[in-house]
């Protein structure tokens, strides 16, 4: 019940973005601006050294390659913040000119230890994203894709998770 809060918590975020058709409202000249509600924040749950950061490796899978172009961003949320505040506690990038097949590896490190889900965003369509960013908040033609939960331990390199007892590698279809 809790990952599909989390999903629809996710949905909402992009179907919200979708309908307005830009990741940030323009403002006209002069007017004040106030910090929004839910403002994308920098990590704030970091491991205490980088001893205790885990790593997770995966694999990307594009559902329809031949759409691309676009960055992929990688990230992990923290659920108990949502959706009053989106807390992204790891995160990288990957350019698309690293994107040349349909399978492709990545690493996401410095993970606290936890159990998490991994997020992708592909991002083809415009609002395109700022690479420097943590978080990508996707527009409503960029592909989405969300892991299975998956346990990070202290200094742990994490590459398959268990579900009734069998270990499968981490994939992520991104549709």
């Amino acid at each position: 019940m809790k990952k599909l809060t989390f999903v629809l918590s996710i949905l909402f975020v992009v179907i919200v973005a979708g309908c307005t058709g830009a990741r940030r409202p323009s403002v006209p000249p002069g007017t004040v601006r106030t910090a929004p509600d839910e403002v994308a924040q920098p990590p704030v749950k970091v491991a205490e050294s980088p001893a205790a950061a885990g790593i997770i490796k995966g694999t990307l899978l594009f559902d329809d390659f031949a759409r691309g172009g676009g960055n992929v961003f990688i990230y992990i949320i923290d659920e108990m913040k949502m959706p009053q505040e989106i807390s992204v506690i790891a995160s990288t990038m990957m350019p698309m000119e690293d994107i040349k097949a349909k399978n492709v590896p990545f690493t996401l490190m410095n993970v606290p230890p936890g159990t998490w889900s991994v997020i992708a965003i592909w991002d083809i369509s415009p609002p395109f994203c700022i690479v420097t960013e943590a978080y990508c908040e996707a527009s409503a033609r960029d592909g989405i894709g969300l892991s299975d939960l998956v346990k990070v331990g202290a200094g742990e390199t994490v590459e398959q998770y268990s579900i009734d007892g069998s270990n499968r590698p981490i994939v992520i279809p991104i549709y």
